[in-house]
């Protein structure tokens, strides 16, 4: 029997061969070289502020920065990452739990120090009404009635 002599790949196929192994190397290099020095590729690095952290409802990190000293009270900066408005804003934390419909968010921050005085109860009433978010809107009214 003749035995057929392996054919050797033309350049285009050991190309198209390569370029993807390469790549792959590439990447699964630039990941292991971030994570020695102490970086995560994966994340831009920039802490969440508590209204960012209340928007991707992430409550142990709400109650964390809290804690730490973070003001529940104050309005920080949404990147438009974490926006549904896709644009950069700056919010209380309770506007962001507002926004995205979480009581139980919203009466975290309340326990957690946030306060709801008459004008910012109206206007988180007035937001969640729009966005029809009855549980809310009771909440915050059951709180406008004074002490529980």
């Amino acid at each position: 029997m003749n035995a057929a002599a392996p054919r050797s790949l033309s350049w285009s196929a050991a190309a198209a061969l390569a370029i993807p192994l390469l790549a792959v190397a590439l990447c699964s290099a630039r990941v292991v070289v971030g994570w020695m020095a102490g970086a995560n590729p994966f994340w831009d690095g920039r802490p969440l502020t508590v209204s960012e952290a209340a928007m991707v409802r992430d409550h142990a990190e709400v109650v964390r920065l809290i804690h730490g000293g973070a003001d529940p009270n104050r309005s920080w900066l949404v990147a438009s990452d974490f926006s549904d408005s896709h644009r950069p804003e700056t919010i209380t934390p309770l506007e962001a739990a507002v926004q995205i419909r979480r009581l139980e968010l919203v009466e975290l921050l309340v326990r957690e120090g946030a306060t709801v005085d008459e004008p910012v109860r109206a206007r988180l009433v007035a937001r969640a009404r729009d966005l029809h978010a009855d549980d809310i809107v009771a909440y915050l009214n059951r709180r406008g009635e004074g002490p529980r």
